[in-house]
Order: structure tokens, then sequence, then C-alpha cells
């Protein structure tokens, strides 16, 4: 394991998830209407499915055991998407906490919703990174 290369990888696959975030969120405002806190919720989801997969398949491939790398079973991967989701929930808190302080007391991050996203995600980024290492992709999730 070389810490790194998986940090490296980790980043990677967040920038994707930030720009799923961002673009979902700016779908959701610009087009539907949908409130700048709300939308931030359905577009974290959508960031958090994505990013799980890209982490399952890229990031912490080398940490899940052969068994669990080639699951077919449709309930396995739920299960794992589930704890990736539950483990990281507060981490999406302490994304979405900045998120919104941010969004009601700058005008800025009103005007460009996507700086607040920007700086709640890189805050978040270390805790996603130590939960999802150790408790969601280590190959015992009892740990």
């Amino acid at each position: 394991m070389k810490l790194p290369g998986e940090l490296y990888r980790f980043a990677l696959v967040g920038t994707v998830g930030f720009i799923v975030d961002a673009s979902v969120l700016q779908m959701l405002v610009s087009w539907f209407g949908v409130g700048l806190l709300t939308g931030r919720i359905f577009s974290y989801l959508a960031a958090a499915t994505i990013t799980w997969f890209l982490h399952r398949i890229y990031t912490f491939r080398h940490q899940l055991p052969v068994a669990d790398k080639h699951a077919k079973s449709s309930r396995a991967l739920l299960d794992q998407w589930f704890r990736f989701i539950v483990t990281n929930g507060l981490g999406a808190a302490l994304n979405y906490g900045i998120y919104a302080v941010l969004i009601l007391n700058s005008e800025l991050c009103r005007a460009y919703p996507v700086v607040a996203v920007a700086i709640g995600s890189l805050v978040a980024m270390v805790f996603h990174f130590v939960i999802s290492r150790r408790f969601v992709f280590s190959g015992n999730p009892q740990s």
C-alpha cells in the first residue's frame, strides 16, 4: 500500500465527484428552480454514488478481498454503497454545514455557489479519505 498514490487517486476521484456535485446543483437550480440548499442534498447524493463506484474500482481496489472485488450480488454492492453513504455522513454534514454557512453569509457564494461547494468539499476530503479507507474499503467492514 502506497499512501501517497492512494491519496492521489482519492483526490482525482474527488475531483470527478466535485464536478458531478457542482454540475447537478447548477442544473437543479437553473433548469428546475430548486433552491440552493435543497438542491445540494440531491447533488451530493449523485456525487457520492459516482465517487463510491470509482473508489471501488480505482482508489481502493487493492484493499478489497478478491471475492468482494468481483461481487456480482446486487445486495453486496448495495451494502457497500450503504456503508459508504452512512460512514461518510459526518463528512457530508461537515461539507454541507460549511456550504450552508457560506451560502447564508456570503454574497459571493450566493452569486457563485460553486465556490461554497468547493470549500465544503475540500474541507471534508481528508475526513472522507480516512473513513472510507478504514470502514468502507478495508475488506473488513466491522473494523
